[in-house]
């Protein structure tokens, strides 16, 4: 599963430097954060996640597209990924409103978090859109399963590589009262992408879940209650999710044959 070609591949000292890069980035853009709208602010923030890597990998003249695991896909792997994303949103979207009942979010934040993602107007939805969707996808695929989960599968096993990933994929959210559910969604993006030796399975995931989440919180109140009621998934729909689950991941496993 693995290319044996290590040209395309950081060495762990080398992506420890990017890590760091990256945090270093990050800190010295929260100090003038202030000065950009929240939404511009995300979509920036976005954007410069990735700098680092990208620049380093361009100083080493390694091949972008193979050291980011840019492969192409087939059509029916493009199938079983659409079909993954059906059960793996509706259980995480559960699970999400689980937590958040037993262990909820502190009001304060998550008023915050919900007016950074509220669509004020056309432009501040197109800069949610493309910040939280389009290179939120991108840039933390590219990080996380494309660079960080590539290295660590050649110096370790490929389920020690994809937790490892998961769990900086969470950890760089800086919210503990969603880290289990985006832990769990990273799991799912590294399986995919060592599956398929392609970060474009869970690009789409990632962007698909994003978008999905954003427009429904954006929706008018009552137009979901065909989904959700009560503060939970109907149940039609999780039976949907639970049915679908196995077997779509079986779909996948199979869909590079």
């Amino acid at each position: 599963m693995i290319p044996d070609d290590k040209k395309t591949v950081l060495t762990p000292l080398e992506m420890g430097a990017v890590l760091l890069a990256t945090l270093a980035v990050f800190f010295f853009f929260a100090l003038f954060s202030g000065f950009l709208g929240e939404s511009m602010s995300l979509l920036f923030g976005e954007i410069l996640m990735i700098l680092p890597a990208v620049v380093f990998v361009s100083m080493q003249r390694l091949p972008l597209a193979a050291t980011f695991r840019f492969r192409r896909i087939s059509q029916k792997q493009t199938m079983a990924t659409l079909l993954l994303f059906i059960p793996l949103f509706i259980l995480a979207d559960e699970l999400d409103r689980l937590i958040q009942m037993l262990f909820p979010m502190p009001k304060e934040l998550l008023d915050a978090l919900y007016q950074l993602m509220t669509f004020d107007s056309l432009g501040d939805a197109i800069s949610l859109i493309l910040a939280g969707v389009v290179f939120a996808a991108l840039a933390e695929e590219m990080l996380f399963r494309g660079l960080l989960q590539h290295t660590l599968e050649h110096f370790r096993d490929p389920a020690m590589a994809i937790v490892s990933s998961a769990v900086f994929f969470a950890l760089v959210h800086f919210n503990p009262w969603t880290s289990i559910q985006i832990l769990l969604l990273g799991l799912v993006f590294g399986y995919v992408t060592w599956k398929s030796q392609s970060i474009f399975p869970a690009i789409l995931l990632h962007a698909l879940n994003n978008l999905l989440s954003l427009l429904m919180l954006n929706a008018d109140e009552g137009s979901l209650d065909w989904y959700a009621r009560g503060g939970h998934v109907n149940w039609l729909w999780l039976v949907v999710g639970a049915v679908l689950l196995i077997p779509a991941f079986r779909l996948f496993a199979k869909s590079d044959e």
